[in-house]
């Protein structure tokens, strides 16, 4: 194997095989340091010198190729562009924009720097805060205040102040527009939402915006944020506005305090009484009902009875009419049997003997508690001819003491006597 200075004293088939260990040999000035790392270390083994590689001439004949190759391949890569979930792609094209935007998913252009997409996050949440800059991490109290950089702000015609802290959220929804006419988006919302915020609150007392009108009034503000970004083509929706804070200043905060607990008292007592008059209300329709559906039922009673009663007296002039004698006998009947329910005695006069059986139970009139049944109707095989429906108790009674039963056939009484009985016969003899 040749050394180095017999390489570099010898012509070399190329002009750049190495060259630069021939000038290295040749400069007698170089440092031990340099010379020592440049040359190969002197040793007895088999070496193999660079020139020998087989694949460096061909490496250097394919070298701008690979590189010019690979070039082409990223310049034609940069026609594809995937679109993510949740985004849309603007496509410009010779420096114009597409008529519309690229859906999520795998696109192929123009390569660069003939077309470039660009990549909006349409879905995300953007968000500004008037009024307030950051949260102080202090209780939310009205003597303290809340947030960092509150602002002030007249309401109410402008003789009130209120210090309202005001998030909105929106995103971007139409790319395009937003592209076209939108630079700051974040400062053209809090401008126009301050704008109309300040017209919205003047015309409202503070206690209204604290209170009742606090949705409303965000609802209003949505509704004309997100007319004047249409009108302006800015590409933003609104997505939602809240009332995060309303306080009076730090100041006034007690004096509000107590004007609120007042407040707060006085419709504690309308709910109560109006739970009161819920509760009291049912209860005296419930009770007039009552009243309304006796006074009706009383009346229809009072009715009947009074119709019943003429009825009554219409038939007994009919009777009395047909025939007054047997009338005048029939009811001095009842009023004798009427008179004689509960007497204790009985007087009778000496013409009726043998003509009226009259019989007097004494223990019904002295114990009624303790004193037995009437004496029970035997059942009849053959019905007496005075079993007529159509007369009365009196009717049968009056009829049984003229006929005393004639032509009637007493059926089978099974039932045992009773021995405290005095009229039955079966019971006097199972007392003896």
């Amino acid at each position: 194997m040749p050394s180095i200075d017999r390489a570099c004293s010898t012509t070399p088939s190329r002009s750049s095989d190495f060259s630069p260990y021939c000038s290295i040999a040749s400069a007698g000035t170089e440092s031990h340091a340099r010379l020592a790392f440049l040359r190969p270390p002197v040793s007895d083994a088999p070496t193999l010198a660079l020139a020998d590689l087989w694949f460096l001439p061909t490496l250097r004949r394919l070298i701008l190729p690979l590189l010019g190759g690979t070039a082409a391949l990223l310049w034609l890569a940069s026609s594809f562009h995937e679109i993510p979930h949740g985004h849309l792609g603007l496509e410009t094209r010779l420096g114009r924009a597409a008529s519309a935007p690229l859906e999520p998913g795998l696109h192929a252009t123009w390569p660069a720097p003939f077309a470039a997409v660009e990549i909006v996050a349409t879905e995300r949440l953007r968000s500004v805060v008037l009024g307030a800059e950051t949260d102080s991490g202090k209780p939310i109290l009205w003597e303290r205040d809340h947030y960092v950089g509150e602002e002030a702000r007249l309401v109410g015609g402008g003789e009130e102040l209120l210090t309202i802290a005001v998030p909105i959220f929106y995103r971007i929804q139409d790319p395009l527009a937003y592209a076209r006419h939108t630079r700051d988006p974040d400062r053209l919302v809090r401008d126009l939402a301050d704008q109309i915020l300040q017209a919205e609150t003047t015309r409202l007392p503070a206690f209204a915006i604290m209170t009742g009108e606090r949705e409303p009034l965000a609802a209003a503000l949505r509704a004309r944020l997100q007319a004047e970004l249409d009108r302006r083509q800015s590409g933003l929706a609104i997505v939602l506005v809240c009332l995060r804070d309303i306080h009076p200043p730090v100041a006034v905060g007690p004096a509000f305090q107590d004007v609120v607990s007042a407040l707060e008292d006085r419709e504690t007592y309308r709910h109560e009484g109006e739970r009161l008059r819920a509760d009291a209300l049912p209860r005296a329709r419930a009770e007039a009902d009552k009243l309304r559906i006796q006074a009706d039922s009383l009346l229809a009673t009072r009715t009947t009875q009074a119709t019943g009663q003429a009825a009554r007296f219409t038939a007994q002039l009919s009777a009395y009419q047909a025939n007054p004698e047997v009338f005048r006998l029939r009811q001095s009947y009842a009023r004798y049997d009427e008179g004689m329910r509960h007497a204790k005695k009985l007087v009778l006069a000496e013409a009726f003997r043998g003509r009226l059986p009259a019989t007097l139970d004494v223990r019904r009139t002295l114990n009624p508690d303790f004193a037995p049944p009437l004496v029970p109707v035997t059942p009849e095989l053959i019905p007496s001819p005075y079993a007529d429906p159509r007369l009365d108790a009196f009717d049968i009674a009056v009829e049984g003491y003229l006929s005393a039963g004639r032509g009637a056939i007493p059926a089978i009484d099974l039932a045992p006597p009773n021995p405290d009985h005095l009229l039955d016969p079966a019971a006097g003899e199972a007392r003896r």
